[in-house]
């Protein structure tokens, strides 16, 4: 039997879309910097936070108001890049599974919720 990793939760600001990232900048287009900006600031305020070094899953929630503005696979790539950057986890490619949904209960921005894989075994 497995122990239960628990879940580390955070919100940020609506990550920006890989379709807003300048061609020759990539992640260090302005508004790519002004929202990593914004999304150091939230977690500061959640230190202590993990540091992932194993598989993970990621469950990220959108606000639902916001369902068909935009699509949400292109906000998960600035996304887990801004996580690897602060060392919430060792490397993207380590996901292995990450859920992405609209939910009443996030008001804007999305929710981000972070655990070690859980061994289904």
């Amino acid at each position: 039997m497995s122990a239960i990793a628990e879940w580390f939760t955070l919100d940020l600001p609506l990550p920006p879309s890989v379709n807003r990232f300048m061609r020759r900048l990539g992640n260090k287009s302005p508004v790519v910097k002004a929202w990593v900006g914004e999304a150091d600031a939230c977690l500061m305020q959640r230190k202590p936070y993990p540091r992932l070094r194993t598989p993970y899953e990621l469950e990220v929630q959108f606000a639902e108001v916001e369902f068909g503005r935009f699509d949400a696979d292109n906000r998960i790539k600035p996304l887990s890049d801004w996580m690897q950057r602060v060392e919430l986890i060792e490397n993207d490619n380590l996901a292995r599974r990450i859920t992405i949904e609209w939910s009443p209960e996030v008001a804007e921005g999305c929710r981000v919720r972070l655990r070690p894989l859980v061994n289904k075994s």
